[in-house]
């Protein structure tokens, strides 16, 4: 009777043990979710909770290293209905300017999603005039 009741208490440890390990697992595998995502000033920022995650600042975007003709642009190959504007950084770990797509780097469907990119690029306007914006951009979100 006692090694039943043994081996029932290990067997629901063991069950217990395994499901703790894939939550944690699965847990370490999300990472930290978006939760909040602000436009202000300085750039474009994502949160957890409270904690900053990563942030674009305006201060970051770069011309064009070729000296192309706009600086932010929406690509001409681009097929599909979700329209994506790009845009020039500086890699620090490349040593080199880069080119970027302008995505929101969230899990789940936000409604705001063109207010936001509108109002970054109303930022891009305001504080980094210097940069030349294609028309493709303007007429994408209504702008100018």
């Amino acid at each position: 009777m006692e090694i039943k009741i043994l081996i029932v208490v290990l067997t629901i440890f063991i069950i217990w043990l395994v499901g703790w390990l894939l939550m944690k697992q699965r847990k370490e595998k999300t990472g930290r979710k978006i939760t909040q995502i602000v436009v202000d000033n300085e750039g474009i920022h994502d949160y957890s909770d409270q904690d900053l995650v990563r942030s674009l600042k305006y201060s970051e975007l770069m011309s064009d290293p070729e000296n192309g003709k706009y600086d932010i642009f929406i690509p001409r190959d681009q097929t599909d209905a979700d329209y994506t504007v790009c845009f020039y950084v500086f890699d620090d770990a490349l040593n080199t300017v880069k080119l970027k797509a302008f995505t929101l780097n969230i899990d789940h469907v936000i409604t705001n999603g063109n207010e936001l990119r509108k109002h970054f690029i109303k930022g891009i306007l305001m504080f980094r005039p210097d940069l030349k914006i294609a028309p493709g951009v303007f007429d994408l979100y209504g702008l100018k």
